[in-house]
């Protein structure tokens, strides 16, 4: 069974919601914030939290020599040999897609291929499997029961280690700190220092579409310039690129509102229009 992006989000919510109070990590919380170990019992739980929403799911295994940013480790980063969390089946339109549910590293469902990219290594090897395999090639003896020892057993042992986490994660000097610059000063700390409302380096409109997005706009050269855009052109498309600022230690993925407004002196949020996707 397929998806929509909305259903997908709202199951990543529901699973979300039982991320654990490092400072209180009692059943039935799932230890999302203790990322060192235990990502097979994580997926389990979510499996078995899927069904009972009626959604059946499998789960992609990821081996390899993986380096991920986390801000619920201490240094920013974890190292895993492999890792593992469900997958879905999401149809935005032109056929099913496999998203990864894992609230573990990411704030939303995301596409497998945006999900193996974060684990930092290029050469890993996956493996979809039936959500029953619990680690290893070892099938759950007890997928279906009310009380499963295995899981039961891990799930509280990696409470217990993040409740013992000395201070408690998340560790703030380990987020993500996304903004867009008002000027090629601004360096994301407020209030503003030197003015340049309205006249961001970072919003880029063009008359047409670029054929190097990166190469025009995402080089130092160009990062240190704030005259690479175009004026728009009445009449036509135009194209906005955006480059996104993170003054954080952590990857994130990042949604962008888009606003439009007809020239006036000081465009205020009340005569804001808001550029559907």
């Amino acid at each position: 069974m397929s998806l929509t992006l909305a259903q997908a989000q709202a199951l990543f919510d529901a699973m979300n919601a039982f991320t654990c109070n490092p400072s209180s990590a009692t059943a039935p919380c799932i230890p999302f914030m203790y990322p060192f170990d235990g990502c097979w019992a994580r997926a389990h739980q979510m499996c078995r939290l899927m069904l009972a929403q009626g959604v059946t799911p499998q789960k992609v295994w990821n081996h390899g020599i993986l380096l991920v940013h986390s801000a619920n480790s201490s240094n920013c980063q974890v190292n895993w040999g492999w890792h593992v969390a469900p997958i879905v089946q999401v149809d935005l339109g032109n056929g099913p897609q496999s998203y990864v549910i894992d609230p573990s590293i990411f704030t939303e469902p995301v596409p497998q291929a945006v999900w193996i990219g974060v684990q930092g290594d290029p050469n890993s090897i996956q493996q979809v499997t039936d959500w029953t395999i619990y680690i290893g090639a070892q099938t759950d003896p007890y997928p279906y029961n009310q009380d499963d020892p295995w899981l039961d057993a891990d799930l509280a042992n990696f409470r217990n280690l993040l409740q013992n986490e000395n201070p408690p994660p998340p560790y703030a000097a380990c987020q993500a700190d996304v903004y867009i610059r008002d000027n090629l000063q601004d360096t994301g700390v407020e209030p503003l220092v030197g003015g340049g409302l309205s006249i961001s380096p970072d919003v880029n409109p063009y008359q047409q579409l670029l054929v190097d997005p990166q190469g025009t706009l995402g080089t130092p050269a160009a990062e240190a310039q704030d005259n690479l855009f175009q004026t728009v052109k009445f009449g036509q498309t135009n194209y906005i690129y955006l480059r996104l600022q993170n003054r954080g230690n952590a990857a994130a993925v990042t949604d962008v509102d888009l606003y439009y407004s007809v020239p006036t002196t000081l465009p205020t949020p009340a005569s804001w229009t808001l550029i559907p996707n």
